[in-house]
């Protein structure tokens, strides 16, 4: 039975339909090509289940830490699952439960399929039987390892590993004493990759200024880093988290503005950008990545790049409304009326003082498309003077309903026309 994995990283935003770009990168056959070709999200579902139906060899899909997972990611899973009986396929999917979208991404999945064919597994922690079997093979004595892991498998892992000295009493001291009895190249190449929180591949790693191949053979000698699948990973992210903790607010922003100049995804130059307090460089990346994300149906990881993006750069006051404009449809798909009228209005506000007519017109459709879209037109007359209520002004507010939604406006109308009409409501 083959396998394929995927991998969520713990970026700013998730990475948009990043674990189905690693199936791809697995699969012989369409999907690779329509990653590159279409956003359509359909699009590339179809090709997934043609990739799989075509691989007789490929029985089980393995996506790790799917509590990081973008919106687009969990639909494809949650499609995916209910066609696992017809494609004689079994799904993996890994999670955190004290991490806070772990419920959210549990629920996605489950919620989709019948009780009897899904199947949990609670990983608890190890038993003090099992500690002091593997205290005994390791050192030839458990000498109250239990005590101090508490069945912790990471921590007693480290702990069999450490070998210089009496053994640090929490996870976060014994991986400081770790780093600190590394060579220095390896100590710099790990701290360089410890503020990376993806997956790193071999042409990033190679870009680095810290990578040598000596250092790079000791982190994996003593299990820092481990390959999976072509990319390289920290041995858990605790001890990823562990090494972040130990650097200086100096060291993680210089280390964060180095990894700008290297090869990097949309998810990722965001990530970096924001802890670099490079705000141009996030001005650039965050609005892509949101349009991005918005294409693939991601819209929960296109509200927090706009969210990024407006409020940690600067953009002129005409871009700040085109994005508050885009900011607000990513906000109705998410199911944040209130927060979309508001940006809605925020961004008209702008325009009229401008007196962009065409911009005007394109704000008040999109305002009405939505409160279509919701069935909430009580939004749009909430925030006018204009009275459902009143023959005399209604007329004018339905004229403007069924032109927007008609798309029937012209897109340079005359300003005298539009004062006319907003003097209506």
């Amino acid at each position: 039975m083959q396998a394929v994995f995927g991998y969520c990283g713990a970026t700013e935003a998730a990475r948009t339909l990043g674990p189905i770009e690693d199936l791809a990168l697995q699969l012989p056959g369409s999907l690779r090509q329509r990653l590159s070709s279409s956003t359509k999200s359909w699009h590339l579902f179809e090709a997934l289940v043609d990739d799989l139906a075509s691989q007789p060899t490929v029985r089980m899909i393995c996506i790790e830490d799917i509590h990081w997972a973008d919106q687009a990611t969990l639909d494809f899973l949650r499609l995916l699952a209910r066609r696992c009986a017809q494609l004689k396929l079994l799904m993996l999917l890994t999670l955190r439960e004290f991490e806070p979208e772990s419920a959210r991404a549990r629920s996605s999945i489950q919620s989709t399929l019948p009780i009897d064919h899904q199947h949990e597994i609670q990983l608890e922690r190890l038993s003090q039987t099992a500690v002091e079997a593997m205290a005994r093979d390791v050192r030839h004595g458990p000498s109250g390892m239990y005590d101090l892991t508490r069945g912790n498998p990471l921590f007693l892992a480290s702990a069999l590993r450490w070998r210089k000295g009496p053994t640090p009493d929490t996870l976060l001291q014994l991986a400081r004493q770790r780093l600190l009895s590394l060579p220095p190249d390896a100590q710099r190449l790990v701290r360089a990759l410890a503020i990376h929180p993806d997956r790193i591949d071999r042409k990033l790693l190679q870009a680095l200024p810290e990578y040598n191949d000596a250092a790079l053979a000791v982190c994996r000698t003593q299990i820092w880093l481990v390959e999976q699948n072509g990319y390289w990973v920290f041995e858990h992210e605790m001890i990823r988290l562990a090494v972040l903790a130990d650097l200086s607010a100096q060291e993680r922003t210089f280390l964060h503005a180095e990894m700008l100049k290297r090869p990097l995804t949309l998810a990722q130059q965001v990530h970096h950008a924001l802890h670099a307090q490079a705000f141009d460089v996030l001005g650039e990346a965050a609005p892509t990545a949101a349009r991005a994300a918005f294409a693939a149906n991601s819209y929960r990881e296109a509200v927090n790049y706009w969210h990024l993006a407006l409020e940690h750069t600067s953009p002129t006051s005409t871009l700040r409304a085109e994005w508050l404009d885009s900011y607000a449809w990513a906000l109705v798909q998410s199911g944040e009326p209130d927060r979309a009228f508001e940006c809605c209005r925020q961004a008209r506000q702008f325009w009229l003082e401008s007196g962009d007519a065409d911009a005007i017109l394109r704000n008040m459709s999109s305002t009405l498309r939505m409160a279509f879209l919701l069935r909430a037109t009580s939004h749009w007359f909430s925030n006018t003077r204009c009275s459902p209520h009143s023959p005399s002004k209604s007329g004018s507010a339905q004229v403007l309903i069924a032109r927007s939604c008609c798309s029937i406006w012209p897109r340079a109308a005359p300003k005298k026309a539009i004062s006319s009409l907003l003097g209506s409501c």
